[in-house]
């Protein structure tokens, strides 16, 4: 009787011990890296994980979407600010620990440029046509070169850099060309009315244009 109840005691006392000596579930440590935290739209961020004491990891972008993937990489279609958390979970799960990042999305740079059209001498309003959109000449500038969004000039403004036709008329005349649009820059063209081309000419007139930056 005694031996069996020595022998309880000891077994009580080794489940004891073995379950106060199980050595303690590590809390783990969330941390990542981003290839780059200012991104323009669709281009990828790779994110690399640099927790330690994990064996799960969930991933929140900060645009209602999440990955379970070790070291996601990612890209936003939207500007805007967005905060990445990464949560890394213990092997039982009952430990957790967050690190957050901020991306800043901003939209491609696009190159563009401003281009006015003027005249120095007295017509009727000439209407001006350019990547699609319609401008007037109402004023004129007997004296002096205007400058850039001047009023009475056909004023075309934030177009994409490169090169465009142009088509200028009124009721009797009309003007036609190219101008190059730079970044940045305002291209001013000025156009003769004294030498524009007639609608219905009896003989062969040739527009003259000037150039001004």
């Amino acid at each position: 009787m005694k031996k069996n109840l020595f022998k309880t005691f000891l077994l009580l006392a080794v489940i004891i011990c073995v379950s106060g000596c199980k050595e303690e579930e590590l809390m783990p440590t969330a941390s990542f890296s981003a290839s780059s935290t200012i991104v323009e739209t669709n281009e990828s961020i790779w994110f690399s994980n640099l927790s330690l004491n994990a064996s799960r990891y969930e991933w929140s972008f900060g645009d209602g979407n999440y990955s379970t993937d070790y070291s996601p990489s990612y890209s936003y279609s939207r500007e805007g600010t967005y905060t990445v958390t990464l949560k890394a979970y213990s092997e039982s799960g009952e430990k957790v620990n967050s690190a957050m990042q901020t991306i800043y999305v901003t939209e491609p740079y696009e190159p563009v440029g401003d281009v006015m059209f003027w005249m120095s001498q007295q017509t009727y309003e000439v209407t001006v046509t350019l990547n699609g959109q319609n401008r007037s000449i109402s004023l004129y500038y007997p004296y002096s070169t205007p400058e850039c969004g001047s009023s009475g000039c056909a004023n075309f403004v934030d177009l994409p850099a490169g090169s465009y036709s142009y088509y200028a008329e009124n009721s009797l005349y009309y003007w036609s060309g190219s101008i190059t649009v730079t970044d940045g820059g305002c291209k001013t063209m000025r156009l003769y009315f004294t030498k524009a081309q007639l609608k219905n000419p009896i003989g062969e007139k040739t527009p003259m244009m000037e150039e001004g930056f």
